[in-house]
């Protein structure tokens, strides 16, 4: 049943930019994956090709990688570099960046690699860059985390 929009209320963002935002919304992208983590462990999170993965073991995965950013030293704050297609493997990365308070920076996966990957690298100045096994070889970074 639709109940109209919920509450808004005007925020400061941006330096001085005024915008109004729901009031009631959660704190970030973990905190929304915890709260249907919460009321729906074992639904579908995402389905892709012949794949599935609940928001339980989504949660799993997303922790694990979390984990394997904070061993290789990245922090919160820091810039992380991504090159992935439009694959599971995304999701799971920009929601572990946001559980360690990290910033996921995505990589076009159509630039060119060796070219783009040094424009990129200059332009967002990323503190870490992560790789997909996935990818074709010739987009594939060196290392699978660069710091």
């Amino acid at each position: 049943m639709w109940q109209g929009i919920p509450p808004l209320r005007a925020e400061r963002h941006f330096g001085d930019r005024v915008v109004q935002c729901f009031r009631d919304r959660r704190a970030g992208l973990d905190a929304l994956l915890c709260d249907v983590l919460e009321r729906a462990p074992d639904s579908d999170a995402w389905v892709y090709e012949n794949q599935r993965a609940s928001y339980s073991q989504l949660d799993d995965r997303v922790s694990c990688l979390a984990h394997g950013l904070t061993i290789n030293g990245v922090t919160a704050g820091d810039r992380v570099g991504v090159l992935l297609a439009n694959r599971p493997e995304f999701l799971e990365v920009i929601l572990a960046t946001a559980r360690i308070g990290a910033i996921a920076v995505p990589i076009n996966v159509r630039e060119q690699p060796d070219r783009d990957f040094a424009a990129f690298s200059e332009a967002a100045a990323p503190d870490a860059a992560l790789r997909c096994r996935a990818l074709p070889r010739q987009r594939r970074l060196r290392q699978p985390l660069v710091r």
